[in-house]
């Protein structure tokens, strides 16, 4: 008994010292940190269960380099249809900065990969922006309001990426095939074409449409880059670059 409670003594440092203040307030990693967002955000939508979290899978998914796990990545950008991953969320504001210093206006940022030229009042600054609770808060709300259009969620999962049929379909391929319950949501409806009305140009400002125009190019650029959809669900690919800085070539 004694030696029992010597020994609780004695680990009783050692216990506090795990469990300091500083340790329980230190953020999570940041691969931790968008499943638990989008679960929330899902379920405050009530949208159909892993929707949001198959939709990031094929949006922001990396290699955690400390579990090697494939998760989705809360510092993460495209633009130009290429994907950069940060190791921190100052990084990826830094690099949304020089971007849009050089003129790209077209960017998705986040777990979600929200994009700033589409959604330019989503989030009050970037900081927000990259917020994994804020970003998929905000996709949750977008993903409603498509399926208040579309009234499928294949179509939903289409339009989310693109109201251009061809590129909206094969993305929703992908979705589908990291969605466990992607059955019980309509995926048979994926073998028909979704009827994704093409975009008019006509109906913008010259200077409106060739902005709609470059950003349609680019997704998809973004779409073949993720390469062919197989009959078989298959783990999500990681984007095309990892990187501290974006490139300046």
């Amino acid at each position: 008994m004694r030696l029992f409670f010597v020994l609780i003594v004695l680990l009783l440092p050692i216990a506090a010292h795990a469990r300091s203040p500083a340790e329980r307030d230190r953020p999570a990693a940041a691969g931790a940190q968008c499943a638990p967002a989008i679960d929330a955000a899902e379920r405050a939508a009530r949208l159909p269960p892993l929707l949001m979290r198959s939709i990031s899978m094929v949006e922001s998914a990396r290699v955690d380099p400390q579990t090697s796990r494939i998760v989705a990545w809360p510092w993460t950008i495209n633009a130009g249809g290429v994907g950069y991953f940060f190791e921190t969320k100052e990084a990826a504001i830094a690099a949304v900065e020089r971007l849009r210093q050089a003129g790209v206006q077209s960017i998705d940022v986040g777990c979600m990969q929200v994009n700033l030229m589409y959604h330019p009042d989503a989030f009050a600054s970037l900081d927000v922006a990259f917020e994994p609770a804020a970003n998929a808060a905000y996709a949750a709300k977008f993903i409603t309001g498509l399926y208040g259009e579309t009234r499928t969620w294949p179509a939903t999962a289409a339009a989310y990426h693109s109201q251009t049929p061809d590129i909206g379909l094969d993305y929703a391929r992908k979705v589908y095939a990291q969605w466990p319950n992607g059955p019980r949501f309509g995926g048979d409806l994926l073998a028909a074409n979704l009827k994704a009305p093409a975009r008019d140009y006509s109906k913008y400002t010259p200077e409106m449409a060739a902005i709609l125009r470059q950003a349609d190019l680019d997704h998809a650029r973004l779409a073949a880059a993720h390469g062919p959809v197989t009959a078989k669900p298959a783990p999500p690919r990681p984007m095309l670059r990892l990187a501290s800085s974006v490139d300046r070539s």
